[in-house]
């Protein structure tokens, strides 16, 4: 089960690619390309499938923390 994920964004003129990792090295990660205007469903793509993953039952609960960070 992915614990931690960390989505890199990378933004160009015609849109994103969105490139997902499990920080812990279980799954291999995986790149997405977004075209402009197709950005937030790329990413929640990325996150919906993790989620998924873990709420595998009916009661299940996740908690969901965000956290931004600017490469420098």
């Amino acid at each position: 089960m992915i614990r931690k994920a960390r989505i890199k964004i990378e933004q160009f003129d015609n849109g994103i690619t969105a490139r997902w990792e499990d920080v812990e090295g279980n799954y291999n990660s995986n790149k997405s390309l977004a075209s402009n205007g197709n950005e937030a469903e790329c990413i929640g793509k990325h996150i919906w499938a993790d989620l998924k993953e873990i709420l595998s039952n009916p009661t299940d609960k996740v908690i969901v923390n965000i956290e931004y960070v600017i490469p420098e």
